[in-house]
């Protein structure tokens, strides 16, 4: 039995699979299985994933109809055959030692999830920015409720496979991290990090994502059926109370700043009806939130974001966010 799984969602990505596949078939820990999940797609990445299958018996590849990302990791859950799993999206790529120094750090700790540092990465493979952890002992959701303001993709943790089985990754694949790993948190045991370094390229601006296309302003609209689904699964499982401070800061952030700054990059001053309604969304399902215990830890445009926001200047809001994109 492999060590570990890394199942990748594959789709549309033929111009970058190959450095992703390359980048997981060199790690320095061997012992791994790759399972490539073709997601339906039209262009020559089901015949990468089947010729780099011929060449390595590590390699598992699954291929089926066009079903979304939540759908293509949760088969490759279903096939999985380690006892600790990682993701990959099938644009991006990880440095040679990441198994190895992760699943470390795993087994040492007894960990349920690894989170590990990742860098965001342009087309020219340039540091746009990097996020890190310092190292510490393992921690629950419990003892560090803070664990919920952390990054929630799923491709820069390492998962135990039990913590996984039966997990209700949604079909529609929108924003399922959001979704699910905040409540996954809830499951842990142990929470370990290893994170001095950013082991994760995430390819952040590849032309064609959602956010450069005429989809994005539905992308936002998944994304706040998201972080509500997020607070209703939290109240189903009687743990709102506990963590409602930073549900409330979830909400700040992926309910609000974020889908704001994308429709203002989109529709200009046409985008002020749909601030209007976050505002006011927000307001309803947290009425105190502007005055939430974390939002010292806004970064610098994202605190100016908020102040106008709260101010109701849409119209200053949105000219700035239309030069800054510019």
């Amino acid at each position: 039995m492999p060590k570990v799984s890394i199942i990748v969602p594959v789709y549309k990505v033929e111009d970058y699979l190959q450095r992703c596949i390359d980048s997981i078939l060199s790690q320095t820990e061997q012992d791994i299985e790759l399972i490539l999940v073709d997601d339906g797609s039209p262009d020559l990445c089901p015949e990468i994933c089947d010729k780099n299958a011929e060449k390595d018996s590590r390699i598992k590849v699954i291929h089926k109809e066009n079903e979304g990302q939540g759908e293509a990791r949760r088969r490759g859950v279903e096939l999985a055959s380690s006892e600790y799993i990682l993701f990959a999206d099938s644009d991006d790529y990880i440095e040679k030692d990441t198994v190895e120094k992760v699943l470390s750090v795993a087994v040492r700790e007894n960990a349920d999830l690894v989170m590990f540092g990742f860098s965001a990465v342009d087309c020219k493979g340039d540091e746009l920015y990097s996020v890190k952890f310092e190292d510490m002992s393992s921690v629950s959701l419990e003892q560090k409720p803070e664990l919920l303001l952390l990054p929630v993709a799923f491709w820069n943790k390492m998962f135990k496979k039990s913590l996984l089985d039966g997990v209700p990754f949604p079909k529609d694949g929108w924003h399922e991290d959001l979704r699910l790993v905040p409540s996954l948190y809830l499951k842990c045991k142990r929470i370990s990090f290893c994170g001095r370094k950013p082991f994760y390229h995430y390819f952040a601006t590849r032309p064609g994502s959602s956010m450069h296309n005429k989809d994005a302003l539905l992308v936002c609209e998944k994304r706040i059926f998201a972080v509500n689904s997020v607070v209703e699964n939290f109240r189903s499982l009687g743990a709102y109370d506990t963590y409602r401070d930073e549900l409330e800061f979830i909400y700040i952030d992926h309910g609000f700043i974020t889908p704001a700054r994308e429709i203002a990059h989109i529709r200009g001053r046409d985008s002020i009806p749909s601030l209007k309604r976050l505002r006011k969304n927000i307001s309803e399902i947290f009425p105190d939130y502007k005055h939430n215990k974390y939002i010292s830890r806004l970064g610098r445009s994202e605190k100016i974001i908020f102040r106008l926001l709260n101010m109701r200047m849409f119209r200053l809001f949105t000219l700035i966010a239309r030069i800054k994109e510019g």
